[in-house]
């Protein structure tokens, strides 16, 4: 039987997991995920199963392209939170025709664009992506530090506290967006996983960071410009850093350029991945 292509609606978790397991078995990036982070994965990121891909034979899914949805701006958005085959299906187009499929189901299900993150190195991918129509739109780098951050030489004199998660305060301070994994979106669809420190002038906020204590997963750190070069980032993510359970803080996607950027590599956060943003629109 031929493979069939549609979408993933009716497609249980256990079958999504079970492929993509196999799919990110030999990434570029080492992927691995217990059943509650995919969870996590597809609620964070929006999964919506009715503009999301998938091929079947016999009954059996052979590749995905997973796809969450949201409104930024007034534009309804579509982005790719994992597109994968089996590692013994590849080689025969399936990707190709599933991006197809998705693009016309986008299109009918009045999406404006579709946006997702490929690693740099992976070249492969990269040129299907630019084959269908996708641009590159932003350079991102990610990183990661194990253990205890170094707290800054002078402790800066403002205060600290950590709260339930500050979503007013979310959009402060930033340098450029935030990308898809890391927007305020993204972060309330998991709020009860994530806490907030905010740094305070006598009652002012001059800094406010977030964290998921359970992964090290920091989508937001940002400084009052005026208030820079005072060891304030560097205090929060020493504080972070103590307070994440994994023993390690992990920071994707800061945009290359940034003072986010500038900071983190100072400190000795390592580069594990590049990844461009690419976009298309419909």
């Amino acid at each position: 039987m031929a493979p069939l292509v549609g979408t993933l609606e009716g497609i249980s978790e256990d079958s999504l997991y079970d492929c993509f397991c196999d799919a990110f078995s030999d990434y570029v990036v080492a992927i691995s995920m217990t059943m509650e982070r995919f969870r996590l994965h597809l609620k964070r990121n929006g999964y919506d199963p009715a503009i999301s891909t998938g091929i079947l034979e016999d009954g059996r899914l052979l590749g995905f392209a997973l796809f969450g949805r949201r409104a930024f701006s007034g534009t309804d958005v579509a982005y790719d939170l994992g597109t994968g085959i089996r590692s013994s299906c590849r080689g025969r187009g399936l990707a190709k025709m599933m991006l197809a499929h998705l693009t016309d189901v986008a299109r009918e299900r009045g999406i404006r664009k579709l946006q997702l993150e490929v690693i740099q190195e992976n070249t492969r991918a990269l040129e299907l992506y630019r084959k269908a129509g996708f641009t590159i739109s932003r350079s991102f780098s990610c990183y990661e530090h194990e253990g205890p951050v170094d707290e800054p030489a002078c402790l800066p004199g403002q205060a600290f506290s950590f709260h339930g998660l500050e979503c007013d305060l979310y959009d402060l301070f930033l340098d450029s967006m935030h990308s898809w994994q890391n927007s305020r979106q993204a972060v309330e669809a998991c709020s009860e996983d994530f806490i907030s420190l905010v740094a305070d002038d006598h009652g002012v906020v001059v800094a406010h960071g977030v964290l998921m204590p359970a992964s090290g997963d920091v989508p937001s750190l940002a400084v009052d410009p005026h208030y820079r070069h005072r060891g304030i980032a560097t205090h929060m993510l020493s504080l972070m850093s103590r307070m994440s359970t994994s023993g390690r803080l992990r920071i994707i996607n800061v945009e290359d350029g940034s003072s986010l950027q500038g900071l983190v590599e100072n400190l000795g956060f390592r580069l594990f991945a590049r990844q461009y943003e690419m976009t298309k629109a419909l």
